[in-house]
């Protein structure tokens, strides 16, 4: 016997009234100078600084042709000021060897010790070489590897 099929409820809208919405708002033509989105922010090397939050919101397209109403949807962008970020911090040299470190853990193969440019598999424990029975020449195993997409014809890892 079939399932019967139920329908599924529409999900409740709240709108508020433009007016009554607590941060301004502006479509994407209309925004002013000196305020930008956290992307355009980063896109420029500064990070949010002294900003304490968002200023304004960026209206999503689908919100442009409902004027009355306030953009509640996910798509919509927050805009902070420009004058109160401050540059991207560099990191020392001491930090950038400590990513490097790190980094190298997760792509040595415990079993081999070889460095791979991905990140290997927590699951597998191992190299790719390791886990399809491969020697340490040419790659065999290449069903697993052109299921992942790291196979070339010939191609030594």
């Amino acid at each position: 016997m079939p399932r019967r099929r139920t329908r599924r409820r529409r999900r409740e809208v709240t709108r508020v009234p433009r007016s009554d919405a607590a941060l301004p708002e502006f479509d994407r033509s209309t925004v002013p100078e000196g305020l930008v989105t956290r992307r355009q922010l980063r896109d420029m090397q500064l990070s949010p600084g002294s900003n304490e939050g968002p200023v304004a919101i960026l209206r999503c397209r689908l919100c442009a042709t409902r004027p009355q109403w306030s953009c509640r949807h996910p798509t919509r962008g927050f805009l902070l000021r420009v004058d109160l970020a401050k540059p991207k911090r560099t990191p020392t040299l001491a930090q950038e060897w400590a990513l490097d470190r790190a980094m190298a853990a997760r792509q040595t193969c415990g079993q081999c010790k070889r460095r791979f440019y991905i990140c290997l598999s927590k699951k597998l424990g191992c190299c790719l070489l390791r886990t399809t029975g491969a020697s340490h020449g040419l790659v065999t195993g290449r069903s697993v590897l052109r299921r992942r997409g790291r196979y070339e014809a010939g191609e030594l890892l």
